[in-house]
């Protein structure tokens, strides 16, 4: 048999590896293996291979798709946030990254978290872009969150509805009713 106090001493121990477990799984980070990291370096690869085949009109990725549809007003936020790299000296795979961390943030719907947007991208930066382009990429991105950059959508159109006094009027003339 057990004493209390061996007990006691039992379910402290079990409480404190209880909150240390917790807390590593709480700072741990994802794994490569993760499906959504999958399909956002599928995407990237899509997209970097869209830098080099300008004239290629298929992009098979759906998710690529989208971003390249917004390419024009992703281009014009990565010239305005980094104004010392213009697009074309920017490196392709940084580039690729950049367009498909800003369609996530301001275009998706639903959107993620900005932080884990910007934490996924410097991730795939440091994993296939050079030294720098991690901390490149954060900044870039920082600035767009720190501005709080709102992107126009275009409104629906609304059926005009016709005002009161031409109620029951066609052309002009009004309609009699029997």
């Amino acid at each position: 048999m057990y004493s209390l106090s061996h007990l006691i001493r039992g379910l402290i121990v079990n409480g404190a590896l209880r909150a240390n477990i917790k807390k590593r799984k709480k700072n741990q980070m994802k794994k490569k293996s993760d499906p959504r990291h999958k399909k956002r370096i599928e995407v990237v690869k899509a997209l970097f291979e869209k830098i080099f085949r300008p004239d290629s009109k298929s992009i098979k990725n759906p998710v690529a798709a989208q971003v390249a549809a917004k390419e024009k007003q992703i281009d014009t936020l990565i010239t305005k946030y980094a104004p010392t790299w213009p697009i074309n000296q920017i490196a392709p795979i940084d580039l690729a990254i950049l367009r498909l961390a800003i369609w996530e943030l301001l275009f998706k719907k639903p959107k993620d978290p900005y932080k884990v947007t910007i934490d996924e991208a410097v991730e795939i930066a440091k994993q296939y872009g050079t030294k720098t382009s991690g901390s490149f990429i954060n900044g870039v991105l920082g600035s767009i969150v720190k501005s709080k950059v709102k992107v126009k959508s275009p409104r629906p159109r609304q059926a005009t509805r016709p005002r009161p006094d031409e109620v029951g009027k066609r052309g002009g003339q009004s309609q009699k009713s029997n």
